[in-house]
């Protein structure tokens, strides 16, 4: 399976997405997949969301495009990824919604520790469609990131589980980010590549 990994807002420091050092980058390549982050995508991995309209969205929107661009270049057909899985962490599931919005297919999408956003998922109505098996697996009470996550979306509450998904999992003693940081946790996230 070819796949591609996806930070979060402020991703980049935990280096879970980059190959070396026994990051789940490599786990994922160890494990017989073909990790195309090499296609070179990058966001910002700014903060949006945060209770300034339609157009504060627009960081998570233009980061979907790009990552659609990535994987199915519009004015390349022939270089369009296959047998593609999208895994997410954090506002990723954002960013991948709004790919699979604006058309990117996705045979299988897991999405770790996802703020599940009233508001993103609306305005991508088409998204699901585009995906094959959704998997989202998010920690316990201990994840108040994921929570925080999904302020000024326009609803009341908060809400662990995607109602779009295939499965939902919790793990009660993982963290925010540790089923993609701790090598013991790494099988948490890789048995569903199977």
């Amino acid at each position: 399976m070819n796949v591609m990994l996806v930070q979060g807002t402020w991703g980049d420091d935990d280096g879970w997405w980059r190959r070396g050092r026994g990051s789940f980058a490599d786990a994922v390549v160890e494990a017989g997949h073909t990790l195309i982050n090499g296609r070179h995508f990058e966001w910002s991995t700014d903060l949006g969301g945060v209770g300034f309209g339609k157009r504060d969205l627009n960081v998570w929107r233009g980061a979907g495009r790009h990552l659609y661009d990535r994987c199915d270049p519009p004015l390349c057909p022939k270089a369009r990824v296959t047998n593609l899985c999208l895994i997410g962490h954090s506002h990723a599931r954002q960013v991948i919604k709004y790919a699979c919005h604006f058309g990117l297919v996705a045979d299988r999408v897991i999405l770790v520790a996802g703020p599940v956003r009233r508001d993103v998922d609306a305005d991508t109505p088409v998204a699901r469609a585009n995906m094959g098996r959704l998997v989202c697996l998010h920690g316990g009470q201990r994840d108040r990131m994921q929570w925080f996550g999904e302020l000024f979306d326009g609803h009341w509450g908060i809400r662990r589980h995607d109602p779009d998904a295939d499965l939902n999992q919790s793990f009660a003693d993982a963290t925010h980010s540790s089923l993609l940081v701790d090598p013991a946790q790494y099988a948490r996230v890789l048995d569903h590549l199977r």
